[in-house]
């Protein structure tokens, strides 16, 4: 059903002028009817994050002081990530071609994060050479891969759900892993260590490879199209309550009996769909 389809439903129920031509009106009508039927008639939603950072080649996470410079060779690293303070740079040479980075960042700031990329995978030098001050190193991790993200081994990848899933309301369950074992739900926004930022929000560690399955209530709303997600069957129902609440200001009476309506045809259909199929999440990794 299309907004204008919707309007012509609705002034076929005896309004004596067309709604197509007081748009504002009918949209916010319709708006509400959907949330209301969306309460009435709720529908369930299934999203899988294959959250699969890739795995470390060489990791390092102990804190190391010094002075001096600090040498690591490498085989077949394609991309680096380095957490550090002090002053000085970073020289590294991947399969022979060297790429020079400069680091300054001393406490109470955060530290500096440098990344580097290689054209192709090879054996892999590094050099840390402090310039004038103590150089701490806090992480050096190196991936195989020299595509996509380089992640942070000690940070966490932000999943928008309602980036892959528009229709998504809210979480209704607890994220569960590929076992089907639910994530203990603590003061509302912490499963163990997968932290649920807000209702649409999870920001999972990437030290820990998973797969969660979410599920969530669906949200109705007009699409760009104008198309109204409703079935054939909840039609009437959305035409009533547009109805209802187009004269809820100027005839609460009128209002009423509509809303009557539309609850006798709500028990009279069959419940509503209960999902729309599974969204595969994957942030480019898995």
């Amino acid at each position: 059903m299309t907004l204008t389809e919707l309007a012509g439903a609705v002034t076929h129920l005896g309004f004596s002028s067309t709604l197509e031509d007081n748009e504002a009106l009918l949209r916010e009508a319709a708006e509400r009817a959907l949330s209301e039927i969306a309460a009435m008639r709720p529908r369930s939603g299934t999203a899988v994050i294959y959250h699969c950072p890739p795995r470390p080649l060489f990791f390092i996470s102990e804190t190391q002081r010094t002075g001096e410079e600090i040498c690591y060779t490498l085989p077949f690293a394609g991309s680096l990530f380095l957490r550090l303070y002090g002053r000085g740079n970073v020289r590294v040479s991947f399969s022979g071609r060297e790429t020079t980075e400069e680091y300054a960042a001393l406490p109470p700031d955060a530290p500096a994060v440098i990344t580097l990329r290689a054209e192709r995978a090879g054996n892999t030098e590094i050099r840390i050479c402090p310039q004038g001050s103590d150089t701490v190193l806090l992480c050096l991790c190196a991936y195989a891969e020299n595509g996509g993200e380089i992640p942070d081994p000690l940070g966490s990848t932000r999943y928008e759900l309602t980036r892959y899933a528009a229709d998504l309301q809210a979480l209704t369950a607890p994220p569960t892993d590929q076992n089907g074992t639910p994530f203990r739900e603590g003061d509302g926004r912490l499963y163990g260590e997968y932290i649920a930022e807000s209702g649409t929000v999870l920001s999972l560690p990437n030290r820990y490879p998973t797969v969660l399955t979410v599920r969530y209530r669906r949200r109705l709303a007009i699409g760009e199209d104008e198309q109204i997600p409703v079935t054939p069957e909840e039609e009437q129902i959305l035409t009533l309550l547009c109805a209802a609440y187009v004269w809820l200001d100027d005839d609460p009476d009128k209002a009423a009996f509509y809303f009557a309506r539309a609850r006798e045809a709500e028990r009279r259909i069959p419940r509503a769909p209960s999902g729309n199929g599974v969204c595969r999440i994957t942030n480019g990794w898995g």
